[in-house]
């Protein structure tokens, strides 16, 4: 059975939404699983494991040209030992600029679907 804040509120279906909107909203709330959207999360698994295979072995690639071995950095002078994390950040911050990187708020903040929630609640 499912539990909201609400009293009364055993199920969504008790809610009535007026527009198609918040009907989506409830209905994207309780997803059904299917065996489409299981193949869908294996396969971005496996592909989110590729990439990050890929990426270890390029970092890996890389240090190769100025390390003996990788990850470690005790063969390095102490000089540049101590500006790699400098010249990294400096590095991040130009591909930042170049990209033209900005904050973006993705999905749901969590307050939407609770205000909707409310006042659906409030016109029964």
């Amino acid at each position: 059975m499912l539990h909201f804040a609400y009293r009364g509120l055993r199920h969504y279906s008790m809610l009535l939404p007026a527009d198609w909107q918040a009907k989506l909203r409830l209905r994207l709330a309780f997803p059904l699983t299917s065996v489409q959207l299981c193949l869908l999360a294996i396969v971005a698994g496996f592909l989110a494991a590729l990439l990050i295979l890929l990426f270890r072995l390029t970092i890996i690639g890389i240090q190769s040209f100025f390390l003996e071995r990788t990850d470690d950095f005790s063969g390095i002078a102490e000089g540049y030992r101590w500006a790699l994390p400098f010249i990294a950040a400096v590095l991040i911050s130009i591909m930042a600029m170049l990209v033209g990187l900005a904050h973006y708020l993705l999905g749901s903040t969590g307050g939407s679907l609770v205000k909707d929630l409310k006042k659906v609640y409030k016109e029964l």
